[in-house]
């Protein structure tokens, strides 16, 4: 039982590290220019800092910019964004921008 456990955490584990390693491919790729850094950013001066979302704040706003039910002045600049972005891409950059927050 207590192997069980072990290989689960180490398999956790590895998947949030694995997910903390493509959100920072994804983040320095697509996010940083108007989010900054650590994601401190207002960007464009109208959003909140996004270091400041929980993770399913940010799949949420992501998966609404990708599919166009979500978004205010600046909608279609991250929708386009958004569109191309894949689940795994939106996962690991909501699991690597809560990085941030430590």
């Amino acid at each position: 039982m207590k192997i069980n456990l072990a290989i689960s955490m180490t398999l956790m584990t590895a998947s949030l590290l694995m997910a903390v390693d493509k959100g920072e491919e994804v983040y320095y790729k697509k996010c940083i220019s108007c989010h900054g850094l650590t994601g401190q950013k207002e960007a464009l001066g109208v959003s909140k800092p996004i270091s400041t979302l929980s993770s399913e704040e940010i799949e949420n706003a992501l998966n609404g910019y990708k599919d166009g039910n979500y978004g205010g002045k600046f909608k279609k600049l991250k929708t386009g964004m958004a569109r191309t972005l894949t689940e795994d891409d939106i996962h690991a950059l909501s699991v690597y921008i809560q990085t941030f927050k430590k």
